[in-house]
C-alpha cells in the first residue's frame, strides 16, 4: 500500500513540476521523524489574451468623404474597437493547504529526501526533480487597421 503511494506521489510530481519555481530539497532526519510535510496540488488555470485595439478617430471634413474620396461608409463618430487575437490558457498546479499529509521514511533508509516547491508540493522523490522550460508567447506582426470600420 504504501509503495502504491509512493509511486503515485512520484508520478503526480513529475506531471505537477512548474516552471519558475523555487525548489528545496528535504531530508528525512530523526529531527523531524523520518518524515516530510507535503500538499497536494489544486488544477489553476493561467489564461493568456491578446486584445487588438483599433481607434477611429472622425475627421474634420467627414461629410464630404464620400462626394469628393469615394469612400462609401465614411467614419461619423469617433469610436473604439476591441478584438480578440489570440487566447491560450496554461494548466497550472498550486498548493492546496487543506490537503496535506506526510511522508514517513523508515529510519534505515539510506539518504531518503523529497524537493518541494516553496509552496510544499512535491517535485520528486530521491531525485533531482526536472526542470520545464518556460514557453514564450508568440506575438502576430502588426497590420494597419482600415479606415474603415
Amino acid at each position: 500500500m504504501r509503495r502504491i503511494h509512493l509511486l503515485l506521489l512520484a508520478c503526480l510530481a513529475i506531471f505537477v513540476t512548474a516552471y519558475g519555481q523555487k525548489t528545496t530539497r528535504v531530508n528525512a532526519v530523526k529531527a523531524n521523524d523520518y518524515g516530510i510535510v507535503y500538499s497536494l496540488p489544486k488544477t489553476s488555470f493561467e489564461i493568456k489574451l491578446l486584445v487588438k485595439k483599433t481607434t477611429y478617430q472622425r475627421g474634420d471634413f467627414y461629410q464630404y468623404a464620400q462626394r469628393y474620396l469615394g469612400i462609401e461608409k465614411p467614419i461619423t463618430e469617433s469610436k473604439s474597437v476591441y478584438s480578440v487575437e489570440d487566447i491560450k490558457v496554461a494548466n497550472k498546479g498550486i498548493a492546496d493547504k487543506t490537503n496535506s499529509f506526510m511522508i514517513e521514511f523508515r529510519s534505515n533508509t539510506l539518504e531518503p529526501y523529497v524537493y518541494l516547491r516553496e509552496d510544499g508540493v512535491i517535485c520528486s522523490v530521491n531525485a533531482q526533480p526536472e526542470q520545464a522550460t518556460a514557453q514564450e508567447m508568440e506575438v502576430p506582426p502588426s497590420t494597419v487597421p482600415s479606415s474603415n470600420p
